[in-house]
C-alpha cells in the first residue's frame, strides 16, 4: 500500500491487497482478498441512494486507475475494470465481470456472471443482463422514453446475447437469450431469443443458427469459439446455457415450418 493512499480506518480490506497511490477508500467498503487497486481510484463514494449499504468487491479484483465505484454496489469475485470506469449505487453484479475503459454503470441494475462490457459502454438504471452476455465497445442503453422525464424503463438482455459495437438499445426493450444485435443497430422493439437483428430500426435478419460467415471462420453460438477464455468452473454452466439455446432454436425452427 502506498503511504499516499487515503484509506478509512472503517474500511474492511482483505489480505494481500495492493492499493495504488492517491486512491481513496471510504468507510463503506468491503474489499476481498488479493485485490489490486490502481492509482487515483475512489471506492465507496458515499451517497444517500446507497441507503447505508457498503461497496462490496469480491476476491481477486483488478480495479485499474481512475476507476470510481460508489457505495451500495456488490461485485462478485474476479471483477476487472478498465481505466476511468464508473459504477454508481445499487449495482448487483456477479462473477468475473469486466467493465471496460470509460464504461459506465448508472446504478440500480443487475448483471449476471461472466459478463463482458467493453470500452465506452453505458448501462442505464433498472437494466438487467443475463450470464455470459457480451457487450462490444460503445454499446448504449437508454431508459428515458421522453427525456428528460421521471419515467425510467430499463433494458433487459438475456444470457449469451451479443450486442455489437455502437448498438443502441431503447427504453424498455428486451433482447432474448442468444440474440445477436449487429453493430450500429438501433433496437426500438423487443428482439426474440436466438435471432439476429441489424439496422435502424433493427429488423430481423435470420435465426441464430443460420448466421455463419465462412470467410472469417465465424459461427454461432459464439461462445464455442471462446470457451478457453472462461475458467473451468464456468464450463458446465456454458454447456447448460447452450442446451437451453438448442431448445430455443428448435422451437424457432418449428415455428418456421
Amino acid at each position: 500500500m502506498s503511504r499516499l493512499t487515503d484509506v478509512s480506518p472503517a474500511a474492511r480490506i482483505g489480505r494481500g491487497c495492493d492499493l495504488g497511490s492517491f486512491s481513496v477508500i471510504h468507510a463503506d467498503v468491503v474489499l476481498g482478498d488479493g485485490c489490486v487497486v490502481g492509482p487515483h481510484c475512489e471506492l465507496g463514494v458515499p451517497t444517500p441512494r446507497a441507503g447505508g449499504r457498503p461497496l462490496v468487491i469480491g476476491d481477486g479484483a483488478v480495479v485499474r486507475g481512475r476507476t470510481t465505484l460508489y457505495a451500495g454496489s456488490t461485485f462478485g469475485p474476479g471483477l476487472r475494470t478498465g481505466h476511468g470506469a464508473v459504477a454508481r449505487e445499487n449495482c448487483e453484479v456477479g462473477l468475473e465481470f469486466q467493465l471496460g475503459t470509460s464504461a459506465m454503470l448508472d446504478g440500480d441494475l443487475s448483471i449476471g456472471d461472466y459478463v463482458k462490457a467493453h470500452s465506452g459502454v453505458t448501462i442505464a438504471e433498472h437494466s438487467r443482463i443475463g450470464d455470459f452476455a457480451y457487450l462490444l465497445p460503445r454499446v448504449q442503453f437508454l431508459n428515458d422514453p421522453i427525456p428528460p422525464s421521471p419515467v425510467i424503463l430499463g433494458v433487459t438482455v438475456g444470457e449469451l446475447a451479443v450486442l455489437a459495437a455502437a448498438a443502441v438499445l431503447y427504453p424498455g426493450v428486451s433482447v432474448g437469450a442468444g440474440a445477436f444485435v449487429a453493430g450500429g443497430a438501433h433496437v426500438k422493439r423487443d428482439v426474440p431469443a436466438v435471432t439476429v437483428v441489424a439496422g435502424d430500426p433493427a429488423r430481423t435478419v435470420c435465426a441464430l443458427d443460420r448466421f455463419v460467415i465462412p470467410r472469417h471462420g465465424a459461427f454461432h453460438p459464439w461462445i464455442e469459439r471462446h470457451r478457453a477464455k472462461y475458467p473451468s468452473g464456468a464450463q458446465p454452466r456454458i454447456d447448460a446455457a447452450l442446451a437451453r439455446l438448442a431448445v430455443l432454436l428448435a422451437r424457432a425452427s418449428e415455428g418456421d415450418a
